[in-house]
Order: structure tokens, then sequence, then C-alpha cells
């Protein structure tokens, strides 16, 4: 064994091999590093980098072939083997790097800019600065976010100089997932100059956090992106995070305006955000979650967030915006409120979201719109804000607004990638019933977004709405294998065989979901199974899988999942007239949102059955005055005085104010019927019945914008009701006979338990008879 190892170091010393290696080494390191400075530093493509590195691995067989046939002193002849291998590598050199050289974009990417161009490069002057993410190297899990976090911090304290033009993270992260660089929380190493230069900014300022808790340093690099020439640097020690990014950002921008600035020359970051690390590593944990679609996770870490600094304008807003999804609107209106009354701690950018979008919440849309399109001019990458905005304008002016469909292509000019853009456009076209266009836009998104649910759960709402209910359900199930917990899609699955009018068959597939161990799942299949039996009038059994939710809720811990449950319960109590058992599960609806008043709404109702008018009004007097005392509650408070008022007109039977207060809250269509509003009763009384017909066409084709997340059962049957009541008025007496049959052989004996629809048999009889 000796010998032979001994023998092979020989003919490698005779042949050369260790010395070429050597050379080829460096040489091909010399050839990668030339080959990268061009890409960086001249605009050349990275394909170029990409196939010199091809070659290079290539090229090592090719050498060490050459080497070992051709190494020794003296004429060699080139043999067949070696031909033969050296023929075979020049093909894979000639093929390989024709593919690198020529090959396309990512589908989804390709495709996304054939339809919205690439994002334009433009020069922002040189007064413009891209913050990259700071290197961190603390080794403590709680800091772990420092990395985009500090650079947060710093782009949000330079923004407030009028003179600088600051490129946030975002921008740069959009970059570079338009390059194929994405599934990473880092701007790669040499990747740095031409992703700020395509950017528009002229500096980049990059850096690192290290040290310990209590003894941080923060060292900061600002260059020029043409030059690579390093224009200032800055380093600051101390245990506070935010006057570390104050220091390093005075520094900076003295350096970029070229006017000395001292750290107290400009607002303390902290007095824009939060004064505490901990509310701020919640607020970026919660912003995460939201771009993910982790609903109640977000709401959980801005909750904590606010708890921590009751003062953080911007996490009492986004937690506003998630309870406003979650449908919590108390809680969202409190937390909207806050939001305001601490403007002075937000930044310009945010404080300019943060008030156009209370001003749209308020019913001041003037003034919203005006802030909302400073807001998108200043900073024309703020994409969120674009989003909302044109979602609310498609909503209020029709899905083919020119305004909102500007603002939503030219997100997706900017960032082709931008999943979310792609999304709201094919809600857009989808809700003028252009199903050809909203799916191909939804593919996009698809493409963009492969690893993530909602692509595919906004694709089966598409489905869904075209009736097309085979291909929705299986997008549902795709967003669950996704993502296990996305219980959006769990909710639009048993939406769509309710609405196909196939309950038991939604029933067995949503019963797997009830073995789920994970409690929102679980929570949701429950309540869908409730609704099935509901749906087919077995109200015994959806209440007990009702109080099976809520068990589960309960046991769970999580604070927001009994909620719903709790609804189910009451709401079925409430219509069947069982006032006490409503009342005791409002109150422990209230427990978990105090600010809830369902306990007086349902002693409001309790009175209305009883017609105790004088009782009515004094509680609504009470109701206003707790509104107006309270600060949290005062923008609920017109809302709430119109839906007594409404009610007390009804049970007085002044059937035209009932219909006035209904036109004045843009609330007689289809979509916000609730279960049983007095304007049903008020236009049959006004002999109005074709516009209960029009409501009940609007609630069974409902514009995919406003649908419900979960199909309502109960609503459907008072509807069937009143369509036919709405005949019955109109002396059809044919279409009448037969909603009737239709509800009482859908919804059975059941029909008897609620009192407002209770007289279907009688009224049915009474036709039939004539």
């Amino acid at each position: 064994m000796a010998d032979r190892i001994e023998r092979l170091i020989t003919i490698l010393r005779e042949r050369r091999v260790i010395p070429w290696l050597i050379g080829y080494a460096a040489v091909s390191w010399g050839l990668a590093e030339a080959t990268g400075f061009a890409v960086d530093n001249y605009d050349v493509s990275r394909r170029l980098l990409d196939v010199v590195v091809f070659l290079i691995i290539v090229f090592f067989p090719a050498m060490l072939i050459l080497v070992w046939y051709h190494g020794e002193k003296g004429r060699q002849q080139v043999g067949r083997i070696e031909a033969i291998l050296l023929m075979a590598l020049a093909a894979v050199a000639i093929g390989g790097s024709f593919q690198i050289a020529t090959r396309a974009q990512s589908t989804g990417q390709a495709a996304a800019q054939t339809e919205f161009g690439s994002a334009p490069v433009v020069d922002l002057g040189d007064g413009s600065v891209a913050v990259l993410p700071f290197r961190n190297s603390i080794d403590d899990p709680t800091l772990d976010w420092l990395d985009r976090g500090v650079s947060e911090l710093i782009a949000t304290h330079l923004a407030q100089l009028e003179s600088l033009r600051v490129v946030s993270g975002q921008r740069l992260f959009d970059i570079m997932r338009q390059e194929g660089l994405d599934d990473t929380v880092e701007i790669p190493s040499g990747h740095e100059a031409r992703i700020t230069r395509q950017a528009g900014a002229r500096f980049m300022l990059t850096g690192a956090v290290y040290g310990r808790t209590g003894d941080l340093t923060m060292t900061a690099t600002l260059a020029d992106s043409r030059t690579g020439e390093i224009s200032a640097s800055a380093n600051a020690r101390g245990p506070d995070v935010f006057a570390l990014v104050d220091q390093i950002s005075a520094e900076m921008s003295s350096q970029i305006t070229g006017q000395p600035r001292g750290a107290t020359q400009l607002t303390s970051v902290a007095q824009m955000t939060t004064t505490s690390l901990e509310a701020f590593r919640e607020f970026q944990l919660g912003i995460q979650a939201t771009e993910r679609y982790e609903t109640r996770e977000a709401a959980d870490r801005f909750r904590t967030a606010v708890a921590i600094d009751s003062a953080f304008a911007l996490a009492h807003f986004r937690l506003g915006l998630v309870l406003t999804g979650m449908a919590d609107l108390t809680g969202a209106a409190v937390h909207f409120e806050r939001a305001r009354a601490h403007l002075t701690t937000a930044s310009e950018r945010d404080r300019l979201f943060i008030e156009g979008m209370i001003h749209l919440l308020d019913g001041e849309t003037e003034e919203g719109d005006e802030t909302l399109r400073e807001l998108v001019t200043k900073y024309p990458d703020e994409k969120q804000a674009r989003v909302q905005f044109a979602a609310i304008l498609g909503a209020r002016r029709g899905t083919n607004d020119p305004e909102a469909r500007q603002l939503l292509e030219e997100i997706l000019q900017l960032d082709p990638t931008y999943g979310n853009g792609y999304n709201v456009l094919a809600y857009s076209y989808a809700g003028e019933g252009d199903y050809e266009t909203a799916d191909s836009l939804l593919q996009l998104y698809l493409e963009v977004a492969p690893n993530e649910p909602n692509p595919y759960d906004s694709r089966g709402e598409m489905l869904e709405s075209a009736q097309r209910h085979e291909e929705a359900r299986e997008m549902y199930r795709e967003a669950l294998a996704v993502r296990e917990n996305f219980s959006p899609s769990l909710m639009h699955l048993g939406r769509s065989f309710l609405t196909s009018g196939e309950p038991a068959r939604g029933r067995e597939e949503i019963s797997a979901y009830a073995e789920s161990d994970i409690p929102e799942i679980q929570v949701e299949a429950e309540i869908q199974i409730g609704d099935s039996y509901l749906h087919e009038g077995e109200v015994d059994a959806a209440m007990e899988h009702y109080q099976q939710a809520l068990d589960a809720a309960l046991v769970s811990g999580e604070s927001d999942l009994p909620t719903m449950p709790m609804y189910k319960l009451m709401g079925m109590n409430l219509y069947m007239h069982r006032f006490r058992e409503a009342a005791r599960v409002a109150s422990l609806i209230r427990e978990i949102q105090p600010l809830a008043d369902y306990p007086i709404a349902v002693g409001f109702d309790s009175l209305g059955v009883q017609g105790n008018i004088p009782a009515l009004e004094a509680l609504k007097e009470e109701v206003e005055a707790r509104y107006a005392a309270d600060r949290r509650l005062q923008p609920l408070a017109p809302n709430i005085s119109l839906s007594m008022e409404a009610w007390i007109a009804h049970w007085r039977g002044d059937h035209e104010r009932v219909i006035e207060i209904a036109e004045e809250r843009n609330r007689l269509n289809g979509l916000r019927l609730m279960h049983f509003v007095p304007e049903l009763p008020a236009l049959i009384a006004l002999g109005r019945p074709e516009k209960i017909l029009e409501l009940v066409q609007e609630f069974r084709e409902p514009n995919i914008l406003e649908r419900d997340a979960r199909f309502p059962p109960l609503r459907n049957r008072y509807l069937q009701y009143w369509e036919a009541r709405a005949y019955e008025e109109m002396g059809q007496a044919a279409e009448a006979i037969q909603v009737y049959r239709m509800l009482l052989d859908e919804f059975g004996d059941a029909v008897g338990r609620f009192p407002m629809i209770a007289d279907a048999p009688t009224r049915l009889a009474a036709l039939q008879a004539q």
C-alpha cells in the first residue's frame, strides 16, 4: 500500500499536477473577481459571471486530463480516450454556456414584466440614499430582527429631511425578487451597488451591529453607488439602539447633504416610532406576519406592541387594519382613534397613511382621498397605501374605476413581483365579470408567490364567483396544503358547498378538518359543520357544533378564537327569541371584548318584541350618552344611533323613517342585509315588493368584492321568506307558492322555531286554498 502511494506521488510530481492546480486556482479566482467587478460596477449582465463560473467548473477536469496525459516532458500525441473526454467536455461547455447566457427569467417574473414592463431605473439625484439591511452579529435571539429593524429605523429618521430621498429597504428587496434573488434576508455580498443604482439612489448606506445586550456598537459606511468610493463612515456605542440610530443618521445626513447636523437637530427616531425596543421588535414581527397573511399572529404582535408602548401610533393603526379584516369593528375603531391621538409620534410617511385612512373610515372621502394622493405622490414606492387606496376607490366607485386601476398598474410597474398587486387587480376584473383577465392575473400571482396560500385561495374565490365550484374547491385544498392553518380557505371551502346546495357533501369533507390539532382549523371546521346542519334546518345539531367550536376555542387559550362561535350561538338564540340565553352568551363576548355592547343589543331586541317604545327610547339615550363620553367609542356613535333609531321606527310602525335611515346609511342592498333587518317588512308595508326581489337577487349573485367569507344559512332562509312575501304582495301566487314550498322543503320544521318566518306554512296553505 505504501509503495502504491509513493508511486502515485512520484507520477503527480513528474507530471507537475500540483503546480498546475495552484496556477489554475489562481487564474480562476482572478477571472471570477474581474467579472464580478464588471457586473457590480458597469451594469454588465450577471449571466456573464454565471457563464465564467460554469466554465471554470467544466474546464477543471479538462485541465486535469491535459496535465495527466501531457504533463511529462517531451512530445506526446492525443490518444482516442483523451480526445473523446475533451470533446465531451467541450460540448458541455458550449451547450451549458449557451443555456446560461440565453436562459429566460422565471416564468412568473417574465410574464409579469411582459404584462407591465420592468421597473424603470430612475435617478433620484445627489440627495438620495438607500439604507441596506445591517449585518447583525449579536448572539441574542430577542435581537435577531435588528438586521432589517435598524435599517428601517435609520430610513425613517433620514426621511424627515426634505432634501433627502430615502429608498426603503422593502424597495431593495423588491428589486432582488425581480432578479431572482428572493428567499433571502439580506442583500448578497457583491450586489449592493448594482441594486442601489437600480433603485435610483446615489448613495448606499451599509453597516453592522455587534456587541451584547446593553453594550452595543453600531458602525455605518456611506459609499457612492456609481464609483464605490467611500464618502463617510461612523460608529457609535451605547446601550440604546434608538440613540445609536440618531447618532449614525445625523452623521450620515451631514455627509449626503453637505450640511453639518447634530443628532439633536433631528427629531429622535424614538419620537417617530416608539421608545421601546421590545415594542418595535413586536411591531416588526407583526409586519412580517401580515405579509405572510398570518392575521391572528399579526394581531397578537401588534397588541403586544401597543401594550408595551400605548403611544405607538403606527402599531395602533396596523392593529386597527388587522381587526377590521377580522370583523372586530369596535376594536378597530378604538385603535384607529388611539393612532389618531398619537400622530405626533409618526413619521410624515406614516402620518399621511394614518390620516388618510382614518378620514376615509370616518366618511370624510374628500379629505381622505386628498391625503392618500399626497402620500403616493411623495412616496411612490409606498405599495400598501396604494393597494388600500385602490381597493377603497374600487369599492366606492366601481371595480373598473380608472384611478384605482392606475394605482394598481403603477405598483406592478414599480415591482412586477408584487403579488398583492396582482391579487387586488384580479378581484377588480372579476368584480365586473371579466374572469379571463382575472384568472390570468391570479396565475401571475401564483407564479410570483408559489409558496403562499393566498394566491390559491384568491383564484378559488374567482372560480367560485364564476360558478366553477369543483375547480374552486381544488384551489382551496391547495391553499390548505401549502399552509394547513390557513383558515380563510376552510371558510371558503365550506361556503362553496352551501352555495351550490351540497351541505351533506361539504359536511363530509369538512369533518376531517375537525380532527385537526390546529385550534383555529378545528374551531372553523366545527362552525362550518354547524352551518351545513343549519342550512338543512337541523337547528339542534347546528347549535351543538357551534358549542363544540366554542369549547375547542376556550381550551386553546387563543383570545380571539371564541368570538365567532359566541356570535353564532348568540345570534341563533336571539333569532329564536330566547333572550335569556342570548344575553348569557353576549356577556361572555363582553368578557373578551369589553367595549362590545351585545348585552345591550339583546335587551334592546327584547324590549322591541314586547313593544315597549318608551323603554327603547330611554335605552337609546343611555347608549348614546355612553358613546359620547368614551373617546374610544365616539367614532362608532353615529352608526349605533341610527341603527337603534331604525329599529324603534320599525316597532313604532314608521316605515318611511326606516327606509330613510337605510338609504342614509347606504344599507339598502342585498349584501348588507342582516337576518331580520327592519327594511324588509318596511318595503312590504310601503308597497315596494319589487325592491325586495332586487335585494334577493343581489344576495344570490354577490359581487366578489363584497361576498361573505362564510355562507349565512339563516340569512338565506329569511330572504327566501321575504321573496315569497314579495311575490304574494304582487299578486303572483304561483311564484309565491313555489318559493314557500322550497323554503319548507329545504328548511323543514325549523321554520316554526324562528318567529319572523314562522307563518310561512299558514301563508302557503292560504295561497293554495285560493
